[in-house]
C-alpha cells in the first residue's frame, strides 16, 4: 500500500514528464521491434537503463545514510568521496551539513541541480532532495528508499525489495533474549485462527508498540505475529524493533507495553457486529486463492486504458465490486481511475451491500470479466460507402501477456 501511494502521489506531479519518449514510439525502420511502453512506469517514463542508474544511485545514498547514522561523519565521509555523481556527493554531504529549515530547494538550486534539460536528470534531483528532506525528518531508511524509489515507478520495488534485505540484520532472536513473562503469549495464542484480529491490532498499535509488547513473549508467539500481520520484510523489521526494546526499555515498560497491547485486543473482541463482521473478511481473505487474485490484477494492469475503460463503462457494478474482492490495492486504484465517478458510487454501494465470495463464485465472476473483455475485441461489423453495405471489422490488438492471463482465468475449473 505504501508503494502504491508513494507512486500515486508522485504521479500527480510534473505532468509534463508522463509522456512517453518519441525513442519508444515504432519508427518505420524499427517497425515491428520497438517494445511497448512499460505500464506504471513512473512519472519521467525513463528506459531501463536510465532506472537501473538512478535505483543504483538510490541504494548509495541510503548506504551512505545506513553509515552515519551507526558512525557519525567520519563513517559517511568514505560514501561522500566514493560517490561517481557530483549530486550524489553533495546529497551525501547535506546529511552531516544540513541547510536551514525550508532552504532544501534553494541548496540544489544554488547546486545547479535543479531545472535540468534531460528528464533523467530532472528525475535524479527529485529523488535525491526527497531521500535528503526524509533522512533530515530522522525517517527511517526504508521508508526513504521507498520514498525514492517511488520516482522510478512500480517495476523497481521487487529490486528495492531485495535490497532491503540484503541490508536487514540476520534474524537473532532466541528464547533467551525474551525474559518478561506475562499473559499476552496466552491470549495471542487463542486468536491465531483469527488472524483478522491481530492483524488489526499490529496496525492500531504501531511496530514500536508491537515490538515492545513482544518482547516479552515466547519464539513462537513473535512468529505467529509475523505470519498475521507481515512480509519477510516486515519481519526483519520487527525483530529489529524487538531488539531495540530489550536493550533501550526497562523490565517495567515492556510489562506496561505488554498490558497494553492486550488491551488493545480485548477491545477488538468485544468490537460492534459491523466492526466484527469485517474482521471475518479479513479471515475469509486470508484463505483465498491467492494465484486467481494475482491473474486478476496483473490483466487489470496489464489492459490498455481505452479497452479497460470501456469494459467498466458496460460492467454491471456488482460484477466490479465482487472482482474488486480477488485483486490487489494496486488493481483497485488502477479500476477506479478508469471510471467515471457516478459509476465508482455505485461500485462502492454495490461493494457495501455484498458479502464476500467463496472461492467458486470469484472464479465465475473472473471469468465472466474475462468474456466481456474478448467482446470488446471481438471484430466488429460497420458500414462502408453510402450503400450502407456492412464490412467486416478489424480485431482489436492483444498482448501476449494479456491473452496469457486471460487464458488462464478461462482456463480454471
Amino acid at each position: 500500500m505504501m508503494v502504491n501511494a508513494l507512486c500515486r502521489r508522485l504521479g500527480s506531479l510534473e505532468a509534463q514528464d508522463r509522456v512517453f519518449k518519441e525513442s519508444s514510439k515504432p519508427t518505420t525502420a524499427n517497425r515491428g521491434k520497438a517494445a511497448p511502453p512499460e505500464p506504471w512506469a513512473g512519472i519521467y517514463s525513463l528506459g531501463q537503463r536510465k532506472k537501473a542508474s538512478l535505483l543504483l544511485d538510490a541504494f548509495a545514498f541510503c548506504s551512505g545514510l545506513k553509515a552515519y547514522r551507526s558512525g557519525g561523519k567520519e563513517a559517511l565521509v568514505p560514501f561522500v568521496k566514493g560517490a561517481k555523481k557530483r549530486i550524489l556527493g553533495f546529497s551525501l554531504g547535506l546529511l552531516a551539513s544540513p541547510p536551514p529549515a525550508g532552504r532544501l530547494e534553494v541548496a540544489f538550486s544554488a547546486g545547479g541541480f535543479l531545472g535540468a534539460g534531460e528528464a533523467a536528470d530532472r528525475c535524479e534531483a527529485q529523488m535525491l532532495k526527497t531521500g535528503v528532506e526524509m533522512a533530515l525528518r530522522n525517517s527511517p531508511m526504508h521508508v526513504v528508499l521507498r520514498a525514492m524509489s517511488a520516482y522510478l515507478g512500480f517495476s523497481v520495488q521487487e529490486q528495492v525489495d531485495a535490497w532491503l534485505k540484503s541490508q536487514a540484520s540476520p534474524r537473532r532472536l532466541s528464547e533467551s533474549d525474551l525474559l518478561i513473562p506475562g499473559d499476552l503469549p496466552d491470549l495471542l495464542a487463542a486468536r491465531t485462527g483469527d488472524p483478522g484480529i491481530l492483524f488489526r491490532a499490529y496496525r492500531l498499535a504501531g511496530p514500536s508498540l508491537a515490538a515492545a509488547a513482544l518482547a516479552g513473549c515466547p519464539r513462537e508467539t513473535v512468529r505467529a505475529m509475523e505470519s498475521a500481520c507481515l512480509n519477510e520484510l516486515g519481519s526483519l523489521y520487527l525483530e529489529e524493533e524487538i531488539e531495540a526494546s530489550l536493550s533501550r526499555l526497562s523490565s517495567d515498560e515492556l510489562v506496561d507495553a505488554q498490558e497494553a497491547f492486550r488491551a488493545l485486543i480485548q477491545s477488538l473482541q468485544e468490537e460492534s457486529p459491523a466492526m466484527a463482521a469485517e474482521i471475518q473478511e479479513n479471515v475469509w481473505e486470508n484463505g483465498m486463492d491467492k494465484s486467481l487474485s494475482e491473474d486478476v490484477s496483473l490483466l487489470v494492469i496489464e489492459l490498455e486504458d481505452k479497452l479497460l475503460r470501456s469494459v467498466l463503462a458496460q460492467a454491471d457494478p456488482k460484477l466490479i465490486a465482487s472482482l474488486l474482492q480477488t485483486m490487489s490495492p494496486m488493481a483497485h486504484d488502477r479500476l477506479f481511475s478508469l471510471m467515471p465517478p457516478s459509476k465508482a458510487k455505485k461500485v462502492l454501494q454495490a461493494l457495501e451491500d455484498s458479502d464476500p465470495l467463496g472461492p467458486v463464485e470469484l472464479v465465475r465472476k473472473a471469468q465472466l470479466f474475462a468474456q466481456k473483455i474478448l467482446g470488446e475485441l471481438a471484430p466488429k461489423g460497420k458500414s462502408m460507402g453510402k450503400g450502407g453495405a456492412k464490412g467486416t471489422g478489424k480485431a482489436l490488438p492483444l498482448q501476449a501477456r494479456v491473452r496469457e492471463l486471460l487464458s488462464a482465468i478461462l482456463s480454471r475449473d
